[in-house]
């Protein structure tokens, strides 16, 4: 009997072959990014005691990082509310001036007026 690689014993059941891993949360680069984050905490232990150890050590993580990222805000609704009060004549006409090379303020204010 002569033994058959992996490959050509998979072909010969009708298996097909593929590097795609559908619904594997390992493949998102959000959750290994996020476990790396917590594996590299000072506080994270080698080993937790339960199920409700890492729960709580967990939640507590999770409280940390979005006190953390709150500090940080990417659209404020003061940005919203100013981006909504800019006439779209006025956009025009900025941007018509970028256009023609007057990229400073100066140029560009005088220009919407």
């Amino acid at each position: 009997m002569i033994s058959k690689t992996v490959a050509l014993l998979l072909a010969d059941l009708g298996v097909t072959k593929t590097h795609s891993r559908p619904h594997v949360s390992n493949d998102n680069p959000y959750s290994e990014s996020q476990f790396k984050t917590m594996k590299y905490r000072p506080d994270y232990p080698d080993r937790f005691g339960s199920i409700q150890d890492a729960r709580a050590w967990a939640r507590s993580f999770s409280e940390m990082r979005d006190r953390f990222v709150s500090q940080f805000p990417i659209i404020s609704s003061s940005n919203v509310e100013r981006a909504a009060r800019i006439s779209p004549s006025r956009l025009r006409s900025r941007g018509a001036a970028r256009a023609e090379g007057s990229t400073s303020p100066s140029a560009v204010a005088s220009s919407s007026s």
